[in-house]
């Protein structure tokens, strides 16, 4: 069962009670019969000035096109219809990703499906293979982007630029890896970063990574799925990743990655005013397909920053070299 407050606008009147039960609960923590019904009733629950609930950010760098609906909160969802989203935490491929995010149901499918999955990330990483779980340490994880116009999105959209020297320059400083395509329509970009991060809060190692079964695109190698992305060859999809020394994953370790998902996922069945909190840093959220008309809002909020270089990465075990550029592309 989900953590449930009905009508728990006790849990909405301060940051300090909106941390305290997300602490509690492992990270989730739905609300129901909340006064939020759209986005501008979002925005105002939950960036009232007095006392913001999340400190909102921008997409910046993420991998969907996103319309903000008011300043600080984008529409979500907007992945086709006929895919369950793999579980994921949102952005977390990047260097600054949310470690707070805000889903609200402004219409819940008015045919079927639709249910928002969640998991915990330690429950994820239990049920990993012991091998799996010490490469994921020692490791960590290469991601590789295209933004394009055969993409998801343009790197223009991307970064909100038109000048192409703005993106390496976001790139340089990251310590990431660029190559653009011919007359710059389109440009990958590669780095590589830890597993797993130190939470701000309870100070404890997390796993913290975005869907690694890669079936983001839809069933690997098939022509099911978001088309065209599901048929590209892995490497070629708008989001890819290998290990953190340059080898490919295996199937087995994506199937491996997958069914650790699912063996612990828990389902959100939406109504109107439902508004569903997560630590970023600790659970992940996927959706489940669904039919007719589906609205919902999101907003990112409290970035949390991998890399921090006065710390030059994680030790204790963990893969340190975080600030290292990458070499393949």
């Amino acid at each position: 069962m989900l953590p449930t407050h009905i009508g728990g606008r006790d849990i909405l009147q301060s940051r300090k009670a909106l941390i305290a039960a997300l602490d509690k609960h492992n990270g989730i923590l739905l609300v129901r019969d909340s006064p939020v019904t759209d986005a501008s009733t979002m925005k105002e629950t939950l960036s009232n000035e007095e006392d913001p609930l999340i400190s909102s950010m921008s997409y910046t760098g993420g991998s969907n096109n996103r319309t903000a609906l008011v300043d600080g909160v984008l529409d979500a969802g907007t992945e086709p219809h006929y895919l369950h989203i793999p579980e994921h935490s949102e952005m977390a491929y990047l260097d600054r990703f949310p470690s707070l995010i805000s889903f609200a149901c402004v219409l819940p499918a008015t045919v079927s499906g639709g249910s928002t999955t969640v998991v915990e990330s330690a429950a994820v990483e239990g049920r990993l293979p012991a091998p799996m779980r010490a490469k994921l340490r020692t490791l960590g994880i290469e991601h590789v982007m295209y933004y394009g116009s055969e993409g998801v999105k343009t790197w223009q959209l991307a970064f909100s630029t038109s000048r192409p020297q703005d993106v390496e320059e976001y790139a340089r400083v990251r310590g990431w890896a660029l190559r653009w395509t011919p007359k710059k329509t389109g440009v990958y970009l590669s780095y590589r970063r830890a597993s797993f991060l130190q939470h701000p809060r309870t100070r404890g190692i997390v796993l913290s990574q975005t869907d690694l079964s890669g079936s983001f695109y839809g069933p690997r190698g098939q022509h099911r799925g978001w088309a065209p992305f599901a048929s590209m060859e892995f490497h070629r999809q708008p989001y890819s990743f290998r290990w953190g020394d340059g080898s490919e994953w295996t199937e087995e370790e994506k199937d491996s990655w997958g069914r650790a998902k699912e063996a612990s996922l828990r389902r959100v069945e939406w109504q109107k005013g439902d508004l569903l909190l997560l630590d970023n840093l600790v659970a992940m959220h996927g959706r489940l397909p669904f039919e007719g008309d589906r609205k919902m809002a999101v907003m990112l909020g409290d970035p949390y920053e991998r890399v921090q270089p006065d710390r030059g990465g994680w030790r204790g075990g963990m893969w340190v070299d975080s600030l290292k550029p990458s070499t393949v592309l």
